[in-house]
């Protein structure tokens, strides 16, 4: 469970937090587990639950930036004044960040969550494949048809904005 609390986490003390915050989970909320099924899978479910309550807790929460981060922020804000495109920049970067977060929340929950792991998380296929316990297949159909879904709901939003 550690491992793949460091795998989401991606530092030692959240991952130690969320392995603690997962076993209380689990001992509170035992009398949901079926008998039979896969115990490492419904805990890794709890494990992913939790770790995406707090990644959205955190979005909601002001943001602290170091100076190097604020440097880069002035530079990309200047770039921007003046017209200049940032390298990289596609439709994706020129929405308001609440349309794409309600774009993907409204995404079936199996879609988002795999989306989630590969495209915000940068886990590989067989990671995410692992973390969720279904076949690593399962997990590259999810993704495409989750980003296909999110495509739809933004050109959607591409087209009201432009008067359509």
């Amino acid at each position: 469970m550690y491992a793949g609390a460091m795998r989401l986490a991606r530092n030692r003390e959240d991952a130690e937090d969320l392995v603690q915050d997962l076993y209380l989970t689990a001992y509170d909320k035992f009398d949901g587990y079926q008998p039979g099924t896969n115990i490492r899978a419904w805990m890794f479910r709890i494990l992913t639950n939790l770790y995406i309550s707090r990644y959205r807790k955190m979005q909601r929460e002001p943001k602290l930036a170091d100076s190097e981060n604020v440097e880069e922020w002035h530079m990309v804000q200047a770039a921007r004044r003046e017209g200049r495109p940032m390298p990289g920049e596609d439709f994706f970067e020129t929405l308001p960040d609440e349309t794409i977060r309600e774009a993907f929340q409204k995404l079936p929950e199996n879609y988002r969550l795999a989306l989630y792991l590969v495209d915000v998380q940068g886990f590989t296929h067989k990671e995410t494949a692992q973390m969720l316990d279904i076949p690593a297949g399962t997990v590259m159909s999810r993704v495409h048809r989750g980003r296909k879904m999110l495509r739809n709901a933004l050109d959607t939003y591409e087209e009201v904005s432009d008067g359509s």
